[in-house]
């Protein structure tokens, strides 16, 4: 080793000595990391943060979850008690949180930022759909229910929502006059608004228990344009349209992920995401979200207690996060830096990473 002054210069080879301590330190404390938070397999290495940060709040456990379009905020809707929350999104500070437990039951079961973030709409599983302003947190409209699904339209004007009860309602958000009202026989667990005036509604198939079915709709009416291909057989229960719009992703009672076009309706691949039911009674993936970038898609198990990461491109996994309970909604924050996921808590992992 060659430092600084003459070679007797024993000050210059102890000053030295630290510093070659902290590489190493510094090494073994990488290597120790590593080990604590990837794992490898097949020529992959996996990494995630082992321990989520746990976003806490009044209410019982969480049931819906959102990030803003700015990222800034994350709302959450709870099971059992009603409660609609406000959180800062990277301090996970509560800014406000409202209880409408009074005129609802069974939990909020779904939350939705409009595109300018300046408004939230909640939907209530036996009360109403109640649009807040998401800075103040003061209740600005209120629409009859039941809902178990909202979406705004992506230049924000409309607000459309699908119920179990099979009913499909369409709002003007300037006056909240009802510009599509239609009672169907289906029963619809998610809604997203796609290009052209259109709708993807998932749900069952004719109003038969657990039987699937994802239709596009008409947002000038309301009328079924075409039913997607490739899944039958269970309940759709949620669905995710990718950024650039050109891929529809559904999952399933069955534990299974479908893609498709929504251009055309034709099934682009699928694979199995969940396994079998601790209960008993089959596996599901009650929640799903693209990535911003459109290249990971994340489940939520709602029966085997994980939520799950995987490649669109090809449906290959990348990570499985455990979570304390049932998983029941996920979202990615919109630059990708975290991902969120309600269960009995809504819980923040920090970005993953992997490489080859």
């Amino acid at each position: 080793m060659t430092v600084e002054g003459s070679a007797n210069d024993s000050s210059g080879i102890a000053s030295a000595r630290p510093a070659r301590r902290r590489r190493v330190a510094a090494v073994t404390c990488l290597a120790a990391l590593a080990l604590a938070a990837g794992v490898g397999f097949g020529g992959h290495w996996f990494y995630w943060a082992r321990q989520p940060r746990i976003v806490a709040g009044p209410g019982d456990g969480a049931l819906s979850i959102a990030f803003s379009p700015g990222g800034d905020r994350m709302a959450v809707g709870t099971t059992g008690v009603s409660v609609v929350r406000m959180h800062d999104a990277s301090s996970g500070t509560l800014l406000w949180s409202k209880d409408v437990s009074l005129g609802s039951s069974g939990g909020i079961f779904d939350v939705a930022f409009s595109p300018d973030g300046a408004r939230l709409a909640s939907a209530e599983f036996g009360g109403a759909i109640r649009i807040w302003d998401v800075q103040t947190g003061e209740r600005l409209t209120v629409h009859g229910g039941p809902a178990h699904a909202v979406a705004f339209s992506p230049d924000g004007v409309r607000l459309a929502a699908g119920s179990w009860r099979g009913t499909f309602r369409i709002w003007s958000v300037s006056d909240d006059a009802v510009l599509v009202d239609v009672a169907r026989g289906d029963r619809i667990s998610d809604v997203i608004w796609l290009s052209g005036g259109e709708l993807a509604t998932a749900g069952t198939a004719g109003g038969t228990p657990w039987s699937g079915g994802v239709r596009i709709v008409s947002a000038s009416d309301g009328a079924v344009l075409r039913t997607l291909a490739g899944q039958a057989g269970a309940e759709v229960g949620c669905l995710a349209l990718s950024p650039d719009g050109t891929l529809l992703a559904g999952g399933d009672a069955g534990g299974s992920v479908f893609l498709w076009s929504p251009e055309t309706g034709a099934l682009v691949r699928s694979f199995r995401a969940h396994g079998p039911s601790l209960y008993g009674d089959g596996p599901a993936v009650h929640g799903i979200a693209f990535s911003p970038d459109g290249t990971l898609i994340a489940t939520a198990g709602d029966w085997d207690n994980r939520v799950k990461v995987f490649r669109a491109a090809d449906g290959e996994l990348v990570a499985e996060l455990e979570t304390p309970s049932n998983a029941y909604d996920v979202a990615f924050s919109p630059d990708g830096g975290f991902l969120a996921a309600a269960t009995d808590h809504a819980l923040l992992w920090p970005r993953l990473l992997w490489r080859r």
